[in-house]
């Protein structure tokens, strides 16, 4: 999993509630700096803290040549390296906003 390290990575995660309907999607944008197994952490531009992922190197695809649009800001990003695409399941509004603010893994203490 080390491999990872260094490369950059756009996470597109759908959230649906508890009625199986989407609630909210987003997209983060980072490099990947922390691998170990606990968690995957993305160290995103103008964030103090990483984003989280489980230790899973299976979530991550090769990313396609070519310039990519978050639709957020409609900034452009080129020459990723991988790709994350997500559907996750959230309980209530403060699960929601931990997922967007540091993800699925909570860095370790």
């Amino acid at each position: 999993m080390s491999d990872l390290i260094g490369k950059s990575v756009l996470v597109e995660i759908t959230c649906f509630g508890e009625t199986g309907a989407q609630i909210d999607a987003f997209q983060v944008y980072g490099r990947i700096e922390t691998v170990d197994e606990r968690w995957i952490g993305i160290k995103r531009a103008d964030w103090s803290e990483p984003f989280g992922l489980p230790p899973a190197p299976e979530l991550f695809e090769p990313a396609p040549a070519g310039a990519y649009t978050l639709r957020t800001t409609g900034e452009q990003i080129e020459d990723l390296d991988l790709l994350v695409s997500m559907d996750v399941n959230v309980r209530d509004a403060e699960s929601l906003l931990t997922l967007r603010g540091v993800g699925l893994v909570l860095a370790p203490a």
